[in-house]
């Protein structure tokens, strides 16, 4: 039983983070035989013969496929300890879940969510290629470095390397290109102002600005052209910071007639003329230590001091408030 990694193992874990974060993030062609050979290898492994291969132009095509055609680990546990199976996940597979699944996985699942139905989408924890990364990253250390057998998932592996996004059933295996391009950013978020930040071949993609998936119209729009009226009327909190980083909160407030009720610190109560029908919108402008840019949030009439904002925002159940933001 392995217990403890030594100094030389651990210093080795940026070399996986960095090998899986590639093959995660790859957007090369597919390779139909080599695509092939990994499914045949995968389902050797639980007795079965190799599904029939259908290669989609993205996932949108691959889950819009499954819709039609619908209408017609024990073995690591043994060998190491959970300290050591939880120190390998938090460094390597941790890394690569955050690079790869949380920041492009997760926006291209929502993408495809938001433009088609429930019955379409029933595919969450049906999918495998390229961005199975995440876990596959834990059981290559394992087995490299801790001379760990996972020769089971060798079919898996192959699939991430070759497959893009993946819908596989018995006796079908719905294939997705990989991207043909992806954006992000230094934090290694999707990003990119005047495109879609993931791209596929027929169209499909993911438009993000700084990890924030955002209407096309947003992202098309050039920032001289975002009416203020327009970003301050969005109500997803998120979509709203980023869409004044990217207008500037100078401009903002430059083509907006306000005037400043308090300021303390980084914070400044507002009051907007935003029309005639509201002459007195109340914002709380803040920097959001996170992201290192000011944003403003709107709060209520009533709310005339920085302290009674933050309050607001914080249901008056935190003495300092102000650490919240």
């Amino acid at each position: 039983m392995i217990t403890k990694l030594t100094k030389e193992q651990e210093a080795r874990f940026p070399e996986f983070v960095a090998k899986w974060i590639a093959i995660g993030l790859s957007t090369k062609k597919l390779n139909r035989e080599a695509i092939a050979g990994a499914l045949a290898t995968a389902f050797h492994q639980v007795g079965k013969p190799p599904p029939k291969l259908v290669i989609c132009t993205s996932p949108m095509a691959a889950c819009l496929t499954r819709s039609v055609l619908a209408s017609v680990s024990d073995s690591v546990s043994a060998s190491v300890s959970d300290s050591v199976s939880a120190s390998v996940s938090a460094s390597v597979r941790a890394s690569v879940l955050a690079s790869v699944s949380d920041s492009v996985l997760a926006s291209v699942r929502d993408s495809v969510s938001a433009s088609v139905s429930a019955s379409v989408r029933d595919w969450y924890y049906r999918d495998f290629g390229q961005y199975a990364t995440w876990w596959l990253s834990f059981y290559d250390f394992m087995a490299t470095v801790l001379a760990v057998d996972n020769s089971p998932l060798k079919g898996n592996e192959a699939l991430c390397r070759e497959a893009g996004f993946s819908l596989l059933f018995w006796e079908l295996a719905l294939v997705s290109e990989k991207p043909t391009h992806i954006h992000r950013n230094e934090q290694g978020r999707l990003h990119k102002d005047g495109g879609p930040a993931l791209i596929h071949s027929d169209g499909f993609g993911v438009w993000a600005l700084n990890g924030i998936r955002m209407k096309p119209e947003y992202i098309k729009t050039p920032a001289e052209r975002l009416a203020p009226e327009k970003v301050l009327a969005e109500t997803n909190v998120d979509v709203r910071r980023e869409l004044i980083r990217k207008v500037g909160i100078e401009r903002m407030l430059a083509k907006l007639p306000h005037k400043i009720l308090h300021r303390r610190g980084d914070y400044e109560v507002l009051s907007v003329r935003l029309s005639e029908e509201c002459p007195d919108a109340r914002y709380l402008k803040m920097l959001n230590p996170s992201v290192g840019c000011f944003h403003m949030e709107g709060i209520p009439a009533e709310c005339d001091t920085v302290e009674k904002s933050l309050n607001w925002r914080n249901h008056n159940w935190h003495v300092d408030a102000e650490i919240l933001t």
